[in-house]
């Protein structure tokens, strides 16, 4: 499927199309509006709607939100599997898991490495005023 409709027209009904809303994940239409330009509105059933640069913006940082959340997930499965390969439950869970509790330590590891890298190096494209480079922090959060 295409991100946008690939003749559009304008008028007043929206035309569907491959995205999804940034804030509800629901189905975006698009509707070419005219004024003293043409312009683009993006809108989900919901009623979020977006110009295209809040569209890009909004995409931009729910990218950076969910590369965040995930890093935390594997940082956090790779402590806990960690910890417990060195402390033995007495349920017998690492005895019957032992090796492929290890392996998915080093697997969750690197792809907390993968991300991070990606976080630092990766860079949302400049579209609204209140988008910043990725750093080291979340957005709206203090450090790890």
């Amino acid at each position: 499927m295409r991100a946008l409709p690939k003749d559009l027209q304008l008028g007043p009904r929206g035309e569907l199309t491959g995205l999804i809303c940034p804030d509800c994940a629901g189905s975006l239409s698009v509707t070419v509006l005219f004024g003293s330009s043409v312009s683009l509105l993006y809108a989900c059933r919901i009623g979020h709607s977006y110009s295209t640069t809040e569209l890009l913006a909004a995409k931009e940082q729910r990218l950076e939100e969910r590369l965040w959340a995930a890093l935390y997930s594997f940082e956090e499965l790779a402590t806990l599997l960690q910890e417990m390969d060195g402390e033995q439950p007495e349920d017998g869970f690492v005895e019957r898991h032992g090796e492929d509790l290890r392996i998915r330590v080093r697997s969750a590891g690197e792809n907390a490495r993968r991300i991070r890298e990606i976080l630092e190096t990766d860079r949302p494209l400049p579209v609204a005023p209140w988008t910043a480079p990725v750093g080291d922090h979340p957005p709206g959060g203090d450090a790890p």
